[in-house]
């Protein structure tokens, strides 16, 4: 696939030449699709992207001239007509700031190839991520053990000789206290 990615090459190198050029989104993505799923922020996840573009993302935005893609309210007016939720009501929720790193990742590497100058959804993408941080450590928020939860924890570790909890561990778990 190098003669693919030559290609793909050639046809950008040829269009940022020509800012004239229409290509709408799903074409850019079919052209430069592999070299977006291989960006780092994209490790572990290309196929499911690639499949939220194709199964979700394509038939709303894939119209879209790439060269006109520089306000985020035609992108934000097109999301609202799709997930049928009002942005001025409510943030996203997780599943759309799924599609809203993808749509960001794509115009990203559109800017970096010179087809856009700036990306518009990089204040969309950064109160998506913000959000995502937040449920994350909301869900991952640590606590201690009540006082009943220690001291069950302290009579298991107690109830089995070989339970390979060390003395001084037992004890941080009956007081609370760390040694």
């Amino acid at each position: 696939s190098r003669l693919v990615e030559e290609y793909s090459e050639i046809c950008i190198q040829q269009l940022r030449n020509s800012p004239s050029t229409v290509i709408c989104l799903d074409d850019y993505v079919e052209a430069r699709g592999n070299d977006i799923a291989r960006s780092k922020r994209w490790a572990g996840k290309k196929k499911d992207y690639l499949d939220v573009w194709k199964n979700k993302l394509a038939s709303r935005f894939g119209s879209f001239n790439l060269r006109t893609c520089t306000d985020s309210s035609v992108f934000e007016d097109a999301m609202e007509e799709m997930t049928h939720h009002k942005r001025q009501k409510r943030s996203w929720k997780e599943g759309e700031c799924k599609y809203w790193f993808i749509l960001h990742d794509i115009l990203d590497f559109a800017v970096n190839d010179g087809l856009l100058v700036s990306n518009p959804l990089v204040d969309i993408n950064n109160k998506c991520r913000k959000l995502a941080s937040t449920d994350a450590s909301k869900f991952m928020a640590r606590r201690g053990l009540d006082f009943d939860e220690r001291q069950r924890l302290f009579a298991e570790s107690l109830s089995s000789e070989d339970s390979g909890v060390p003395p001084a561990i037992r004890f941080q778990l009956l007081t609370g206290l760390t040694v």
